[in-house]
């Protein structure tokens, strides 16, 4: 069973300076993939969906 990573948790991270540093999620869902299936990131106040297996992550 895989854990589904709460979006207000992410929301915390977005909220803590008000633009969203890319690189940083880029390796925050590298770092985290092994551990959860999808991650629900609000970028540019769009929320995206990733999938643990897609290779698009900040498209």
């Amino acid at each position: 069973m895989s854990k589904v990573l709460p979006q207000s948790c992410i929301m915390k991270r977005k909220y803590r300076n008000d633009k969203w540093d890319k690189k940083l999620a880029f390796k925050y869902i590298i770092r985290s993939r092994e551990n959860i299936e999808m991650m629900y990131l609000f970028i540019n106040g769009e929320n995206k969906i990733y999938n643990k297996m897609s290779q698009g992550y900040l498209t």
